[in-house]
């Protein structure tokens, strides 16, 4: 058994809902729209926003590098790769969270991260 204690979906939807209430601020750049939660002494998740009302999480080693370009965390690149990640859709309406992408559940895999990412980044 690992000796880390990582985040949850709760713990990252948590993020996301305080993100959306308290840091989101769409008058900025692209780039610059995520913000870093400490989790514990080891970890942080980051949300960032991806489009619309869709929100990705990711959960981080607390001493990581952030890349500048949020879009890729580094993936692809053999340097950093999130240890779980999450794509929630906020419904305003209702108002309630959906969890797109969970990365606690076992049949979700990197590529099924990647590839529902973009397709929300390529919505019109």
């Amino acid at each position: 058994m690992s000796e880390y204690v990582y985040p949850t979906t709760s713990d990252a939807s948590a993020k996301a809902e305080d993100y959306r209430l308290n840091h989101m601020n769409l008058s900025l750049s692209r780039r610059t729209w995520f913000h870093n939660y400490p989790f514990n002494k080891d970890l942080k998740i980051v949300i960032t926003w991806g489009k619309d009302n869709y929100f990705f999480a990711y959960a981080r080693w607390e001493g990581s590098v952030f890349f500048s370009d949020v879009d890729d965390f580094g993936w692809g690149t053999g340097q950093i790769k999130p240890y779980k990640a999450w794509i929630f859709l906020y419904h305003p309406d209702t108002p309630l969270w959906e969890t797109i992408y969970d990365a606690d559940s076992p049949i979700w895999t990197e590529a099924e991260f990647k590839s529902r990412r973009a397709t929300i980044k390529a919505m019109p």
